[in-house]
């Protein structure tokens, strides 16, 4: 017997939870939004209804919400993309473009997490004076950790 095939849906869903732990911000979310992970991911319970959970988020940053079977990337109340469950994996480089994009500001619960992303992944220089120390004390930790 082999065991089920992992879905890759659901195993990117946990590592984007995660990633804030790894790469925490010393200021905790709004209490409404709970996790810090909320304030860029939220996974739709089978009775929430999007527009409901949008109205009603205390932060205007983008965030992806995620439907049974597609994702929806807003920015505060406006969905802007609609893309399929499966390619979960690049809601982070939809969020970061957003940020980009628009020129918004990083909100504060996980802009160390951001400027990680923004640092590591998308290979973008940060200038000194933005940089905080919990983003230098997350980047010697992820330094030591992949040496």
């Amino acid at each position: 017997m082999r065991p089920p095939l992992p879905d890759k849906a659901k195993q990117s869903l946990t590592m984007l939870k995660a990633l804030p732990d790894m790469f925490p911000s010393p200021v905790v979310p709004p209490k409404r939004l709970g996790h810090a992970s909320e304030a860029m991911l939220h996974v739709l319970e089978s009775t929430e209804d999007p527009n409901t959970i949008l109205q009603t988020r205390p932060l205007s940053s983008p965030v992806v919400v995620v439907c049974e079977t597609n994702c929806i990337l807003a920015i505060g109340t406006m969905p802007v993309l609609v893309f399929t469950k499966e390619d979960i994996y690049d809601c982070v480089m939809y969020l970061m473009a957003c940020y980009y994009a628009f020129h918004l500001t990083y909100p504060k619960c996980i802009a160390t997490l951001l400027s990680v992303l923004q640092t590591e992944v998308l290979l973008d220089a940060i200038h000194d004076c933005d940089t905080t120390s919990s983003y230098k004390k997350a980047m010697a930790e992820w330094k030591k950790f992949t040496e």
